[in-house]
């Protein structure tokens, strides 16, 4: 509906064509697949959905295969995103000042004539800058998929650039440049229930010893820890990660 919006509205159409239909459009769509890519790894809300009626109409144990699904289509539609952008970039650079103005009114402050500079006035806004972040995350995070296998660390750890990318991308909109800003909105209950538990896993509240710790031939590591009092009544299966 997005894409229906703007295409209806004359002063955008009038200074970014159709490309910001497609970046309206595929922003929305990011802002719902940013919802869902973080609920499969919640690990303590879908062991709880599992245990309700909910499990015999989704398949909860194929909560990997659908984040990854949901991150292949998130790649798409940033992709998207990001090259209607640089149309609408390269428009900007050409459009009259009287457009411009009629669009934004005083939001970009004073409009520059050169079309370079203008290019840098959009860089240099709060969205210009969390688009940049955004865009060098999700190329790095998605570029060490490729490494999963064989340096898992690596991939783990760039894998997380990608919690960076949605942190950026609920302060992307907060200049409301072109309207209210959204996207905080969609992603306030998925931060909660992913970053609660494993800030709870970092507390004394779940503090574990361990008893033993040896390196065996193979090369395996042997790990011996000490059983939580709380975990048969707290800890069932699938709360891992």
């Amino acid at each position: 509906y997005k894409a229906i919006k703007y295409a209806r509205n004359d002063e955008a159409q009038a200074v970014f064509g159709a490309c910001i239909c497609v970046a309206r459009g595929a922003a929305q769509a990011l802002n719902f697949n940013a919802l869902v890519i973080l609920l499969p790894i919640c690990r303590h809300f879908m062991t709880f959905l599992r245990s309700t009626k909910l499990r015999f109409l989704f398949p909860f144990d194929a909560q990997l295969e659908i984040h990854i699904l949901v991150g292949i289509v998130f790649g798409l539609f940033s992709l998207a995103h990001f090259s209607a952008h640089m149309c609408d970039f390269h428009r900007f650079a050409s459009a009259s000042e009287e457009d411009i103005y009629a669009l934004f009114g005083n939001k970009l402050g004073p409009v520059p004539e050169s079309g370079s500079e203008r290019w840098a006035l959009l860089l240099g806004t709060r969205a210009g800058i969390t688009g940049i972040i955004m865009t060098v995350c999700i190329i790095a995070a998605y570029v060490c998929i490729y490494f999963r296998r064989k340096k898992f660390n690596v991939f783990w750890y760039m894998h997380h650039l990608l919690l960076v990318m949605l942190v950026a991308l609920c302060i992307h909109g907060t200049d409301s440049l072109l309207e209210g800003y959204q996207s905080v909105f969609w992603l306030i209950a998925p931060f909660a229930l992913y970053f609660i538990p494993r800030f709870l896993r970092e507390t004394p509240f779940s503090s574990m010893k361990v008893i033993e710790a040896r390196i065996k031939p193979g090369p395996v590591a042997q790990l011996k820890l000490e059983r939580p009092k709380h975990w048969d009544k707290r800890v069932q299966a699938g709360m891992y990660g």
